[in-house]
């Protein structure tokens, strides 16, 4: 159905050219009574307000439209111009032929191809032109909004099922509506070459553990069973979900007998869990997965610590993946076990409009008239929601073959071969800019490249750390598990290219010494392991809070100081319930390389702090009189206890001394006269104090709860208002900082270019004098070797704030050379003498020669652990 103001759009035909432009005979009054009457153009119109422009309240005053064609260049690279620019034939700038000639190109056929006239003519070649070509019904004013224009199918089936009974398809939940999903997934398991096999695992029949089973829709039930009571070559479909706070319904020690006897009752599954089994039936497949009915969760961590091992396979192997994009976060709203996530709209703002050609009166093709471009239904559907910012959701959105997104508004399917929704239900293969879900493409292109046996992880890791850069963007309700997140991409790359995984690291690979030397980005900081819960090993990137740094990863020609041997599981040492329950286990690399005995000096100057390393003598020396502060400290403190212990024991002794004394026999009698008076005095003395208590007791109360109350207010005020404020401030001073920073040190590279270039014209002067010239660096040298003061010094950049003016004793691992530099890692002794595990404290660099003259020690490798 079209209002009166659209049918005039259709009612003869239109140019496809920019200078054909009509008024839209259209009112903010017409347009709001247009959508109630249910116009599907004007439903399409709403839904696609704010892509282009602000919305305003006067829409649609003074608002024209036109057909137009797209640029093609910008349409497939997303680069150049959107609109044509027409290109005349010679002529100068001031030519007037020029300029009509111009003026006729814009006003009838701006296209390369004719494709404008070949739609006025209905012409035999028309859909071979319209498909390398991008029109819209651009409509503008004070309001920009651009609807595709597509040349439709009417003959295919999936067209057919877009269009089949509209009016019910009132849910993304509806049996009409899941029919296209159906088809999707059907056209992609028997046409789409490209999404057969992805990986040589693919080819193997695997089942979980534990699936659902979800029955038929005509015999719906719920019920656990086991992978191995079912037929090897069973479908199933796998859960991608965001976890809320409420987690009542989940798989316990006490329910999985029930479950696999009796069946799952619905009260103790969540509307998320009831809409995927939905889902999965409405598709034909019978099993479900979803990690928090599947695995037993109150177990200790024992039974995730098993699954997770497979975990790369669950969602690898699955037939299909639903991606419950539109499940809120429990933090809102209950979580998704409140709500769900198929929800109901309006099918008229997602389903492409049906009409006649509007280029020619009689033409015997039919248009569809789309929402926006499916780049920008995913940008506004997908990548914006809850789901899409979760950690564990970026290594399932990577492993999942096929994946149907389920958002607010409608269904999105996402496999290799295509791309498409409910707005676009034939759907593109990605080809094109325009057309493209870009976390589909991206997270597809980037499993190839970690799979691919030629060029991609056993070689340089560029593709690894470039994912691991993107998930460190992502979100995590607990930090520790920001390596059991990504374990089943890892695996999968482990099990396919033989190399060993170990905490983010692949230590087979030859730049893990340079991997091992990642920096925490500016204002972030690891968390020291023994002083907070469990997160990962100190020489892991999974250790800081935030992003880190791989720059110095850039070059090849670095030369080795340590050899990777192989990666340790460590026994749990209660550090923190995940680490305890398997959940991240404690890993340790086990190295070789030289360890040479060093401390470190630590001073705050300013805002800095300064980490000097110095050798064990001068890190004595200086800590000489620190330590004579602390024992100087802890004698007057011993003599303080001592004088105040003695001074309390003489109260004492003279207070049973005076007791005594009072208690002699002749006042003895005179007590007993006066008792019974001092008895009863004493009694009431004490129920007036008991009143009075009481009654201080209750004032007290009215000023102590409003003040809690007011003190809870302020602190939650703080932590939710002023805190991020302040800590957006205090962003905004490191950013002015350091750009203060990066300015001072161009221009103090610009004054030492200065100076060498003096000094080598000096040099030069010198040289045709006939004067001598020596080497400054070799002087340097001998000046050290002769124990000389040459300021050669070497500093810590610590991973986390150290305390002030203390010298620890620590180990400097030399790691690589590059360009005459030598970096590597600070570690320190934990676990004892004998146990040789040492914990990451920071990274150093240091020249080659200054660092071996400043620290001599054994250069002889030795084994250890960095744990």
């Amino acid at each position: 159905m079209l209002c009166t103001a659209c049918e005039e759009i259709f009612s003869r035909p239109r140019k496809l050219a920019y200078g054909s432009i009509h008024p839209w005979k259209q009112t903010p009054q017409s347009f709001h009574l247009a959508k109630e009457e249910g116009c599907h153009l004007c439903h399409l119109i709403e839904a696609s307000r704010g892509y282009d422009s602000s919305k305003r309240d006067d829409f649609p005053k003074s608002v024209n439209y036109a057909f137009k064609p797209l640029n093609p260049n910008w349409a497939r690279s997303g680069q150049g111009t959107k609109w044509y620019a027409f290109q005349s034939r010679g002529g100068t700038e001031d030519d007037p032929l020029e300029l009509e000639e111009y003026l006729e190109g814009v006003q009838t056929d701006p296209t390369p191809n004719g494709l404008a006239q070949l739609l006025a003519t209905d012409a035999p070649n028309l859909p071979e032109e319209a498909a390398k070509s991008w029109m819209v019904l651009q409509f503008y004013g004070n309001e920009d909004i651009v609807l595709p224009v597509e040349l439709a199918s009417p003959g295919e089936k999936i067209e057919q099922l877009a269009h089949k009974s509209l009016e019910l398809q009132t849910s993304t939940g509806q049996a009409e509506t899941l029919e296209l999903a159906k088809e999707w997934l059907h056209n992609c398991l028997n046409t789409h070459k490209e999404c057969g096999q992805r990986h040589p695992s693919s080819s193997e029949h695997f089942l979980p553990t534990r699936l659902i089973d979800v029955g038929t829709t005509t015999t719906p039930l719920l019920r656990l069973v086991t992978g191995a009571s079912v037929k090897p070559s069973s479908q199933y479909v796998a859960l991608s979900h965001r976890w809320g706070s409420n987690q009542a319904h989940i798989l316990r020690l006490s329910n999985v007998e029930a479950y696999t006897t009796a069946g799952i009752p619905t009260s103790d599954t969540s509307p998320t869990v009831r809409d995927a089994a939905h889902i999965t039936r409405a598709l034909g497949i019978r099993y479900l997965w979803v990690d928090c009915m599947c695995i037993i969760q109150d177990d200790g961590g024992a039974d995730w610590a098993r699954e997770s091992n497979s975990m790369f396979k669950v969602y690898s192997l699955s037939t299909c993946t639903i991606a419950a994009a539109a499940a809120l976060d429990g933090d809102h709203s209950g979580g998704s076990s409140e709500k769900g996530f198929l929800r109901t709209r309006s099918p008229l703002r997602v389903r492409p409009l049906w009409t006649t050609s509007p280029f020619s009166s009689s033409c015997e093709y039919s248009f569809h008239i789309h929402p926006p471009t499916l780049s920008r239904l995913h940008d506004t559907h997908v990548r914006s929601s809850e789901w899409f910012k979760r950690g564990w959701v970026f290594q399932e959105r990577m492993l999942a073959p096929r994946l149907l997104i389920f958002t607010d508004e409608q269904i999105l399917w996402g496999c290799p071969g295509l791309q498409a929704a409910e707005s676009w239900p034939k759907g593109k293969t990605g080809e094109n800019f325009i057309d493209r879900f870009t976390s589909v493409e991206v997270e597809t292109a980037r499993m190839y490249a970690l799979l691919d046996q030629e060029t991609g992880i056993k070689k340089s890791h560029k593709a690894w750390w470039e994912f691991l850069q993107d998930y460190m963007a992502s979100e995590l309700t607990f930090r520790s598990d920001r390596l059991p997140a990504i374990r089943g991409v890892a695996a999968l790359v482990e099990e396919l290219t033989g190399e060993i995984y170990c905490s983010g690291f692949w230590i087979t690979s030859e730049d893990l010494p340079r991997a091992l030397l990642w920096e925490p980005r500016k204002g972030r900081y690891a968390w020291p392991t023994h002083l907070v819960e469990y997160r990962a090993p100190s020489f892991s990137w999974a250790a800081v809070e935030g992003g880190v740094q791989f720059d110095h990863m850039n070059s090849e020609s670095a030369e080795s100081f340590i050899r990777a041997i192989e990666g340790v599981v460590l026994p749990s040492q209660g550090r923190g319930a995940n680490a305890a329950a398997g959940r991240n286990p404690r890993e340790a690399l086990k190295l070789e390389g030289m360890l040479l005995p060093a401390s470190v000096l630590t001073l705050w100057g300013g805002e800095e702090p300064s980490y000097r390393i110095l050798t064990r003598e001068e890190g004595a020396e200086e800590a000489r009189p620190i330590r004579r502060l602390i024992v100087f400290l802890k004698h007057l403190l011993g003599r303080t206890r001592i004088r105040v212990k003695n001074r309390v024991s003489r109260f004492l002794h003279g207070l049973l001394r005076c007791i005594r004394r009072i208690w002699d026999p002749w006042l003895l009698y005179t007590l007993c006269i006066l008792g019974f008076p001092v008895v009863v005095a004493l009694a009431l003395a004490a129920l007036g104090i008991t009143i009075g208590l009481v009654v201080a007791g209750a004032a007290l109360a009215l000023v102590v709860v409003p003040l809690y109350y007011l003190i809870k207010f302020c602190n939650h005020y703080w932590f939710t208002r002023l805190y991020p404020y302040f800590f957006a401030l205090q962003i905004e001073k490191d950013e002015i900082k350091q750009a203060q920073e990066m300015k001072a040190h161009e221009e103090d590279m610009l004054r030492r270019q200065r100076k060498a270039e003096e000094r080598a014209a000096k040099v030069f002067a010198d040289l045709e004098k006939g004067v001598k010239f020596e080497d400054p660096v070799a002087v340097s040298k001998r000046g050290q070797i002769r124990g000389e003061d040459t300021s050669v010094r070497i500093y810590l950049q610590s991973d986390y704030p150290l305390s002030e003016r203390q010298v620890l004793d620590v180990y400097v691992l030399p790691t690589v050379r590059c360009n005459g530099t030598v970096s590597g890692l600070v570690v320190k002794m934990v676990g004892g003498g004998t146990a040789h595990q040492y914990e990451r404290l920071g990274i150093f660099r240091a020249g080659s020669d200054d660092l071996f003259v400043l620290l001599p020690g054994p250069t002889s490798p030795r084994e250890f652990l960095l744990v």
